[in-house]
């Protein structure tokens, strides 16, 4: 279930993109937020790996 949780950001944005041939920077700055999420999540998790 989670591949198809991020995957629908994704491929909306992409769709979107497609159909009114705009800038993808709304993509990007969802990939930006979703990489600094896990960034903070993991440094702020106390699961050694």
């Amino acid at each position: 279930m989670v591949p198809f949780v991020l995957l629908t950001p994704i491929g909306y944005f992409w769709r979107r993109w497609a159909i009114t041939r705009t800038s993808l920077n709304y993509l990007f700055i969802w990939i930006c937020c979703l990489v600094s999420y896990a960034v903070v999540l993991a440094g702020l998790s106390d699961l050694q790996i």
